[in-house]
């Protein structure tokens, strides 16, 4: 019983204790900056004063357009690549 419980999880344990996960990896990796993921709304429950509640968007903030050359001012930063979004148009007939 003992060897059928520490024979798959020996080297799990063996790996995990001497693998280190290289920090400088993620040196060259390219920054993404996006907007605030949250949206704050004003709520009033009965009987209560009004309140600030808070809700997560289900979308990714995007940075406008006519912001995307700004990071470009940050030291070390050499360029700036707009992610855009265009419509798909989709066809409902078959070919």
């Amino acid at each position: 019983m003992t060897s059928t419980l520490l024979g798959p999880l020996a080297p799990a344990i063996g790996s995990s204790a001497l693998g280190q996960v290289r920090v400088d990896r993620y040196a060259a990796a390219p920054p993404v900056v996006a907007g605030k993921q949250s949206t704050t709304y004003p709520t009033k429950p009965w009987d209560s004063e009004p309140e600030t509640a808070e809700a997560a968007l289900t979308e990714r903030v995007r940075v406008p357009n006519g912001t995307v050359r700004l990071p470009c001012s940050v030291p070390g930063m050499r360029d700036a690549v707009a992610d855009d979004v265009f419509p798909v148009p989709l066809t409902t007939a078959l070919a």
